[in-house]
């Protein structure tokens, strides 16, 4: 556990930085440049007139202009990956944090209006290279609206904190949609479904359709997709990426109407 602390948030419990191989990236592009635009510089400084041939080379204007370009890019991608180096992911007590060269970010669990969360596993030539997590945190209006992104990539299949903090931020977020629920009769889980007290109304085929809680099979999830199933179809009724907001919140708020439905 790390000893750093928030006022508002409390200790960190954990804390994520962003793929150091991007970084390494980014100050290679950088380097690069910068050399170009040496280079180009030199043949500025070093221009005879003389010798000028015009279909080979470049004269003192072109190559001061082409110099100017690449210091900007060197410059620039060079300020990226010191941002990119220096940005840090932190899991607080009670919320959470991205902290970067230009801003400080922070967001109470109690303050959070959605989150998005998906996860991609990256192979190059069949190789395994890593899984790629993607966070988007938004507070709610009451809080100052906003929000921030967060990605990594980790070196091996699962990285339990993160899949951990994602469960823990969707409970919380359930529990705000559930006494929504219980207060409106309904919450809109995705574009098109909308969770109900004694079951959910999906959209498709240009209507909203209703489908009872006991009708709804147990809950099926493959490659990143939920599929809504009736139990009187064999078929999904819908399917929803893993990716769209509040998806995971509004995934443990059906799970608990159902496990309430059925006794469990």
């Amino acid at each position: 556990m790390e000893s750093m602390s928030s006022p508002n948030l409390g200790n960190v419990l954990m804390t994520r930085k962003p793929d150091i191989k991007f970084q390494i990236l980014l100050g290679a592009l950088a380097i690069g440049a910068f050399i170009g635009g040496c280079s180009f510089l030199f043949l500025a400084f070093t221009f005879d007139p003389a010798t000028y041939n015009k279909k080979q080379d470049l004269d003192s204007t072109t190559s001061t202009l082409f110099a100017f370009v690449a210091f900007i890019l060197a410059f620039s991608l060079g300020g990226l990956a010191y941002v990119e180096w220096k940005t840090i992911l932190c899991c607080h007590q009670h919320g959470i944090s991205k902290s970067t060269p230009l801003s400080n970010r922070e967001i109470r669990y109690e303050n959070l209006e959605s989150m998005s969360f998906n996860l991609v596993e990256e192979y190059y030539n069949g190789i395994y290279l890593g899984t790629r997590y993607f966070f988007n945190f938004i507070a709610t209006q009451d809080a100052g609206g906003g929000g921030f992104y967060f990605s990594i990539v980790q070196r091996k299949d699962v990285d339990q904190d993160l899949e951990n903090l994602r469960d823990y931020i969707s409970a919380y977020i359930a529990k705000t949609l559930d006494e929504k629920l219980q207060r409106d009769g309904l919450v809109l889980w995705t574009p098109d479904i909308r969770i109900l007290k004694n079951g959910i109304e999906y959209h498709a085929d240009k209507t909203w359709k209703f489908l009872p809680i006991e009708r709804i099979a147990p809950l099926q999830i493959a490659q990143g997709t939920f599929l809504l199933r009736d139990s009187t179809i064999n078929f999904p009724v819908l399917q929803v990426p893993f990716l769209v907001p509040n998806f995971f919140p509004g995934l443990v708020l059906l799970q608990k109407k159902m496990a309430e439905y059925h006794g469990v």
